[in-house]
């Protein structure tokens, strides 16, 4: 039998136990670029400050969120 998909209650507790609340799921959307980033094992300044912009500027992430 398939297994059902995660319900909304289930997955909030998922990402709350990875220390994500609903303030801050946008992060989620960063993680493609992330990979890319990190495809050669590290992830070089200029990614970094540019996966930064686009975080406050697209997705309205701060350092406090």
């Amino acid at each position: 039998m398939a297994e059902h998909p995660p319900n909304r209650r289930e997955l909030e507790r998922t990402l709350a136990g990875l220390g994500l609340t609903p303030k801050t799921y946008r992060a989620l959307m960063l993680l493609p670029l992330v990979y890319v980033a990190w495809a050669d094992g590290h992830v070089a300044n200029v990614e970094r400050e540019l996966i930064l912009k686009f975080a406050g500027s697209r997705l309205h992430l701060t350092p406090e969120t």
